[in-house]
């Protein structure tokens, strides 16, 4: 089973997750389990002059499956990883038992991650604050080469 592409979600989660256990779950013995993930590609489209232009696709939602192993009284354990998932209410989850419950969780993630950034943004600003000292007739520390 290939994570090379998910399946796109869209506004209707039910057939989102129809579609992706179409695809994933006819393999799957035990269950599965589902990831959200914003993915971008990267493409090449040819110029009329034969030339190549490279860019990368517009973020968008997509759902992986995740093969279930065995299941265990508080979670799962996957099969091909061996990766043990807490399913308990309320924990922080690798993957759901719903498309629903993994976009909530992919929610959380980013804004777990967005509180992260926004700390160390902040650090580093009052990091480099710190070099005002060095500010001597409008040149900075970090000028003095140029």
């Amino acid at each position: 089973m290939s994570r090379a592409y998910g399946e796109v979600v869209g506004a209707d989660l039910e057939d989102a997750q129809r579609r992706a256990e179409t695809r994933w779950a006819p393999w799957a013995d035990v269950g599965m389990l589902w990831r959200v993930e914003a993915v971008r590609y990267s493409a090449c489209e040819l110029t009329v002059s034969g030339g190549e232009y490279y860019f990368t696709t517009e973020p968008r939602l997509e759902i992986f499956g995740e093969e279930v192993g065995k299941w265990t009284p508080c979670g799962a354990r996957l099969r091909y990883s061996g990766r043990w998932v807490d399913l308990r209410d309320g924990a922080k989850q690798y993957a759901s038992r719903t498309v629903a419950e993994a976009v909530a969780q992919f929610a959380r993630r980013r804004k777990g991650q967005l509180y992260i950034l926004a700390r160390q943004t902040r650090r580093a600003q009052e990091d480099l604050s710190l070099t005002t000292v060095f500010n001597q007739g409008g040149r900075n520390a970090y000028q003095v080469g140029d």
